[in-house]
């Protein structure tokens, strides 16, 4: 049962992303432009990744279900996985750090207008804000 429950979830995710393509088509002529393309993009990727998972959870066995269930749930809490998901995460956010220090300088370099730079440096400030904030609390939590 809990299968198909799942299939129905992300049926209705299928139906969200109809609606929103309903939505997006006839106003993309309007002044409206850019959020009707928005709508449509997202009610695209809404209508394929529903329709696509409705489909496979329902072409599955009960066999094979209960198999990707149990493989799900001891890949999660599998100590590995956790440390490899950990290191990525902390370099891709150092990588992040490095392309807006990056781009601050460019931009000052190039002559940008001063609400770009400080735009830029917020983004920088709250990234590294939020870095010590959460680290500390996972610190505490661990």
């Amino acid at each position: 049962m809990r299968r198909k429950r799942k299939a129905a979830l992300y049926m209705l995710l299928a139906v969200l992303g109809t609606v929103l393509l309903g939505f997006g088509f006839p106003a993309s002529a309007g002044k409206f432009a850019a959020a009707a393309g928005a709508a449509v993009g997202i009610g695209i990727a809404a209508f394929v990744l529903g329709l696509g998972q409705s489909l496979r959870l329902l072409t599955l066995s009960d066999e094979q279900f209960a198999a990707a269930a149990r493989a799900e749930r001891i890949e999660l809490r599998d100590e590995r996985n956790t440390a490899v998901r950990t290191r990525a995460g902390a370099a891709a956010h150092r990588v992040i750090v490095l392309l807006l220090i990056a781009l601050l300088l460019g931009l000052g370099l190039y002559g940008a207008a001063l609400p770009v730079i400080l735009a830029v440096s917020a983004v920088l400030l709250t990234d590294l804000i939020l870095h010590m904030v959460l680290a500390g609390y996972f610190a505490r939590r661990i």
